[in-house]
Parts: structure tokens; C-alpha cells; sequence
């Protein structure tokens, strides 16, 4: 009771509560991996197929039909459009299932290709480049006057004479 009060700790200025935003939280740790397989959203490669064939075959028995035979082969490349994009609807749906069928490997924050570094990091670095502009010790005398501007005849390159060609 004859104790003061302990004081109050001081209150963090605005850049002390500030998070760095490139620094990554390992939430990985208490999470399942994600199911492996096809997801439900996609469809199989095999069913695209399918409904191409189904509807390419339904059309030309309908043609079949009203016509009484076939028609000529350059009426099918009507279907060219349709085709391309059947296919390549297929193949992402391939691409989808191929990908989803490998394990997948949960990485760590510094297994990590692609980071951003943290503030702590970026400091860490720019300490470790920072160096003195004029090293400890190194003291040079001053140099100056008259004399250092004064040209001396006796230093001068003797120019040599030569023989053009």
C-alpha cells in the first residue's frame, strides 16, 4: 500500500504501431493442404470432348434429315469456330486437372521465391552496406598554393618529329 504507483509505460508514437507490409505470417502451419483431384468448379477434359463430338453429331443428322443426305463438305467449316474454342475450353480443363493432381507442397516464408523483404531485412542490408565516406585514420595534409598551379618547362613532353608516309 506504501508503494507508488508503477508509471504508466510511454505511448508508441505513429511509426512504432505501424506493420510492415511485407511481412508474411506463417498461417500455413495449422492448415490442412488443399484436396488433390479435379476441382468441382471444372469439368472433365473428357465430357468437353464429348458434348463437341454430341453436338457436331446431332447437327448433321438434323441435316441428314431435312436434306435427305449430307451436304457438301465445305459447309462443315462452319463448325471451325466452335471447334477452336471447344478445344481450347478442353484444354484448360486438362491443364486444371493435371495441375490439381500433384501434391502440393506448402512453402515456408523463406522457401519463398518471390518476397518482398521486411523492413527489418531492408535495414539489415543497408546497415551492413553502410560504410564511412573518408576511412578511420586516413588523414591527408593540405596540398595548395602557388606552387601547384605554376607550370614547369622541365616536366613538358619533348615532342618527337616523324616521317609521314
Amino acid at each position: 500500500l506504501d508503494e507508488p504507483e508503477p508509471p504508466e509505460p510511454p505511448q508508441l508514437m505513429w511509426w512504432e504501431k505501424l506493420k510492415d507490409p511485407a511481412y508474411i505470417e506463417d498461417e500455413n502451419d495449422d492448415k490442412e493442404p488443399p484436396p488433390m483431384g479435379r476441382p468441382d468448379f471444372c469439368p472433365s477434359h473428357w465430357s468437353v470432348l464429348w458434348v463437341t463430338v454430341c453436338i457436331f453429331l446431332s447437327t448433321c443428322i438434323t441435316e441428314w434429315v431435312r436434306i435427305g443426305g449430307f451436304p457438301d463438305w465445305h459447309v462443315y467449316s462452319i463448325f471451325a469456330k466452335a471447334f477452336i474454342v471447344m478445344f481450347n475450353g478442353g484444354l484448360l480443363c486438362y491443364a486444371v486437372e493435371s495441375a490439381c493432381a500433384q501434391p502440393v507442397d506448402v512453402k515456408g516464408r523463406s522457401e519463398r521465391l518471390y518476397t518482398k523483404p521486411t523492413m527489418q531485412q531492408r535495414e539489415e542490408r543497408e546497415n551492413k552496406n553502410l560504410q564511412e565516406a573518408v576511412p578511420q585514420g586516413l588523414h591527408k595534409r593540405f596540398v595548395g598554393g602557388k606552387t601547384v598551379f605554376k607550370p614547369s618547362l622541365k616536366q613538358a613532353v619533348e615532342s618527337k618529329p616523324y616521317k609521314r608516309e
